[in-house]
């Protein structure tokens, strides 16, 4: 926000030099209470000031000020636009009025505010830093990286801009050239927050996790309550399996900002990899966070939703998909075979897609839809109005709290029916939210109805179905038969790596001598992680040279890396759900461990949708007992290896026409109970 000041160098006496010097002298008043933060000594002095001259331009600018700082951006547009109505030649007025229009999400015409600005004042490197950051929020990535550079270049020591010059170029990935623009960010300004904070995102998102530790601890030495980075931090923390800690920043972020969505969110996620759970406590957090919600979206002059009659009596569902995966990504493995089988003569697809930058995946989805919307720099609010106009009858969240995910929009119902699936192993929480997509085995009758805000509505075939990848390795022999010893292995993340879990896993490699262990993960690149990950193992008996660790790989190596594999152990209680699916498609079997809540009966779902029953626990002892079972018997390994792909591709968890067939029949069923107005129960769907 700049503040204009007007001194005062009227000497006359006269009336009218009496009301200019009143004038003037009400301004530096006004200005000083206002960079004093006396925003309502500020706005009455400038009041004053319209009394005695009702276009005075600085006032009308100054009173459009103090409204930004409230918050106020509607009444600050309005007044700012006054004072440019008697003043347009203002650099600065366009200026603020930029950044006022760009805080009410009205983007497009900041840009306009803007560019005017500039074409008052060419050297304006302020108003290029503020356009830069428009252009980026707009998708116009180069664009915006042009302003950013335009901006250091007028002021070569704009630490700020150098910044949000290197936020953009981590967004499309440029992140050497990122990393140089936050590394000048810091010469010029060691003390610079946001610079520190953006930084650790791109250590982190580099793989660099002890960097980016560090990193988000030097931007909480300058303010150690600013939330955003309490998260980050918290969240990075998780990553690496310190959950218990993780959880304690971003609990603390959430309470500095009770508004911090996603910061709650992180939090629920996080509240299911800390080892043993209480699930009415979860489900009490994810209450609160709904009722959070739907207080904020709530607004008294709102009308309750109404939905015309005849959307619903149309010859096609209008069904839209609302994700921020629609991309290489472990959620496109499960939806990609939903979209291709829809039966377009009954129904109509739309996919908002909240994915920042596209890919192969994404073109190949768009290729299933009838209508593709791009909504990644789209406003809630934008996205809301779009639904309405897009006439879209039934909604589906594909994401639930996992990241960039839109439970915010959806708790203002843009749509008559809402759902979610697929993205997120429990409720959202959310009162508008209609059902849940699961099936008996994820969620057996009886077991889990009270821990969910929604309805749980259970498909015959199994709620998942995989798409298996077309260039995934040929299965390999049994790695023991060449070896001579077994091979367990985890892929999953190693937040869902509770100490109840490695309890389990160091007694089954103890009871199995010369038994090996791969432990896959992203931070595992980080040597410190590796190090920590290590301790854990040698803390409990298990000799360092029997684990081996592996960081990111290529996609094809990742699944190659599954022919070193003789037994996979799955997690608990937080279940794998692709990393179950890749190792099973690469031969390798999955032993599991049942428990009473969704998140611990996803891989019981999976198992049992290929016939592999025996291969799911029901307590730590018979998942320590099955391992040793399993491991001691090389020719049922040798065998079970040989026959899985077969067995896969014999089941419904690949078979994408009739698991869709099954969805859309309840797809069927809730547009007919809104139709007729009936209580909307608890049911199941064949195929």
């Amino acid at each position: 926000m700049k503040l204009k000041s007007t001194p005062n160098k009227l000497r006359k006496k006269s009336p009218v030099g009496r009301i200019q010097s009143d004038i003037a002298r009400g301004l530096q008043e006004g200005i000083a209470a206002h960079r004093e933060g006396r925003l309502e000594d500020a706005l009455q002095t400038y009041i004053r000031i319209l009394s005695l001259s009702p276009k005075h331009p600085d006032a009308l600018h100054l009173i459009g000020m103090v409204a930004y700082g409230r918050k106020q951006y509607t009444d600050a547009i309005e007044w700012i636009q006054k004072a440019i109505a008697v003043q347009p030649q203002e650099a600065m007025f366009h200026y603020n009025l930029g950044a006022s229009l760009y805080e009410a999400g009205r983007y497009r015409e900041a840009v306009e505010a803007y560019r005017k600005a500039l074409s008052l004042k060419p050297d304006y490197a302020e108003v290029y830093s503020n356009l830069g950051n428009t252009l980026k929020r707009l998708g116009d990535f180069e664009g915006a990286i042009e302003s950013f550079q335009k901006a250091v270049r007028l002021k070569p020591d704009f630490a700020d801009a150098y910044c949000n010059l290197g936020i953009v170029l981590a967004d499309i990935e440029r992140m050497q050239d990122a990393e140089v623009a936050y590394q000048k960010a810091l010469n010029l300004n060691p003390r610079c927050l946001q610079a520190w904070h953006n930084y650790g995102n791109l250590l982190r998102d580099t793989d660099r996790f002890t960097d980016a530790i560090t990193s988000f601890r030097n931007a909480l030495s300058i303010d150690d309550a600013q939330p955003e980075t309490l998260n980050n931090l918290g969240h990075v923390l998780l990553m690496q399996g310190d959950v218990g800690v993780g959880l304690q920043y971003i609990r603390k972020a959430w309470d500095i900002k009770p508004d911090y969505w996603d910061a709650g969110s992180n939090l629920l996620m996080g509240l299911h990899y800390a080892g043993p759970i209480d699930p009415q406590m979860i489900f009490r957090a994810h209450r609160i966070w709904g009722d959070r919600v739907m207080t904020h979206v709530q607004r008294p002059d709102e009308s309750p939703t109404v939905f015309p009659r005849n959307r619903l009596n149309g010859d096609k569902i209008r069904i839209g998909y609302v994700s921020p995966d629609f991309r290489t990504h472990s959620v496109a493995y499960f939806i990609e075979p939903i979209l291709a089988h829809h039966d377009r003569r009954r129904f109509h697809i739309t996919a908002y897609s909240d994915a920042a930058i596209e890919d192969e995946t994404s073109q190949r989805i768009k290729g299933y839809v009838d209508v593709w919307r791009k909504i990644a720099h789209c406003s809630n609010e934008d996205v809301f109005q779009q639904i309405r106009e897009d006439g879209i009858d039934l909604l589906v969240d594909l994401a639930g709290h996992t990241a960039r995910n839109r439970l915010v929009l959806f708790a203002r119902r843009p749509a008559p029916v809402q759902v979610t699936y697929l993205g997120y192993p429990d409720t959202t929480g959310l009162k508008t939210m209609d059902y849940r997509l699961t099936d008996v085995d994820a969620d057996p009758p009886g077991m889990t109805e009270s821990l969910h805000t929604e309805r749980l509505l259970r498909l015959e075939t199994g709620f998942l179905c995989y798409r298996p990848r077309e260039d995934a390795p040929e299965v390999a022999p049994a790695p023991c038969t060449r070896t001579g010893f077994v091979t367990f292995a985890s892929f999953n993340n190693l937040a869902k790596i509770s100490d109840i879990v490695l309890d389990a896993w160091c007694r089954i490699l103890q009871r199995t001598p010369g038994s090996r262990m791969i432990v896959k993960a992203q931070p595992l690149r980080d040597v410190e992680v590796r190090q920590w990950l290590i301790k854990r193992f040698v803390d409990r008996g298990v000799d360092s040279d029997r684990i081996r660790m592996e960081g990111m790989l290529s996609y094809r190596d990742h699944l190659g890396l599954y022919n070193d594999v003789d037994i996979a152990l799955d997690t608990f209680p937080y279940h794998g759900t692709t990393t179950t699916c890749e190792a099973l498609w690469m031969g390798v079997p999955v032993l599991t461990a049942a428990g009473r809540t969704h998140v611990s009966r996803v891989g019981c779902s999976i198992l049992h949708r290929i016939g592999m029953d025996e291969l799911v626990a029901f307590s730590l002892e018979d998942y320590v007992e099955k391992a040793v079972e399993l491991a001691i018997d090389n020719r049922r390994l040798v065998l079970l290896r040989q026959g899985m792909r077969h067995r896969i591709r014999a089941s419904t968890l690949v078979d994408g026409r009739s698991v869709t067939g099954c969805l859309e029949k309840a797809y069927c069923s809730m547009m007919e109970a809104i139709r007729n107005q009936e209580d909307r129960s608890d049911t199941s769907f064949e195929s």
